[in-house]
Order: structure tokens, then C-alpha cells, then sequence
């Protein structure tokens, strides 16, 4: 049986995808919760506003939850990687696919802010 939670990085891992930016709109997979004690789970919806899944046979729409946190799929992943980065021999050990490449973009996202904030503190010291 196929099992979305499988095909997605961690809750954790996009909570740090969309702090660091990435976008939380439209189509695709949500990890989701529509009350406060329930756990997370991973929902699919058409547009980002409608979520829906099959239940024994029935389709379910649900309303928009509490949280949601965009979860995006190895494919998407790839497509946001930089081409140098998607044939990387970098190793993340123990982690799904999708885990390695969310750890990837969120490295990436954090060390280029970094290296910019030092390009324009360079820049800034020669303006002095």
C-alpha cells in the first residue's frame, strides 16, 4: 500500500524548508493537523487550500487545518537543487531520499545566506 510519509523529508525537516522560505503554496503533499492533540500526518491537496484523501473506498474533503507544512516529494526536491547538487555523492546516512535531499537544500539555503551576509559586510568595510 502506498504510504505518502514514505515519499516526503520529516515533519522537522520541512518545518526548516519553509522557515528558511520555500514555498508553501499550491499543489502536492501537506504534513497537516486539524486539532491540537493530534499527531501530524501527510495529506494531499490539488491547491493547497482543499485536502482530500481516501478513507476505506470514500473520498474525504477536509477544511483547512490548524498547521500545515508544505511536503514536498523527491521529484520537487531534485527541482529545486541547483544541477550540481543533484548529482552529488554527498552522503546522509540513515535518511530516506527524501530526508538527504530536504538536508541538502536546507545546507545550501543556510551557508549561501551565510555567504552573502559576508559579501555585503566585505562590501560594506570598503565603502568606509
Amino acid at each position: 500500500m502506498f504510504n505518502p510519509e514514505l515519499e516526503v523529508p520529516s515533519l522537522e525537516l520541512c518545518k526548516q524548508l519553509k522557515n528558511l522560505g520555500f514555498s508553501q503554496e499550491g499543489g502536492g503533499y501537506y504534513w497537516c493537523k486539524w486539532h491540537n492533540n493530534e499527531p501530524f500526518r501527510v495529506i494531499f491537496s490539488p491547491n493547497g487550500k482543499i485536502f482530500c484523501e481516501w478513507i476505506d473506498d470514500k473520498y474525504i474533503e477536509h477544511q483547512t487545518p490548524l498547521e500545515k507544512y508544505k511536503a514536498p516529494t523527491c521529484r520537487e526536491l531534485g527541482e529545486w537543487l541547483p544541477v550540481r547538487w543533484r548529482e552529488s555523492t554527498l552522503v546522509f546516512e540513515n535518511d530516506t531520499e527524501p530526508d538527504a535531499r530536504a538536508k541538502m537544500l536546507i545546507w545550501l539555503a543556510k551557508n549561501l545566506a551565510k555567504e552573502r551576509n559576508e559579501a555585503d559586510r566585505t562590501d560594506n568595510d570598503k565603502n568606509l
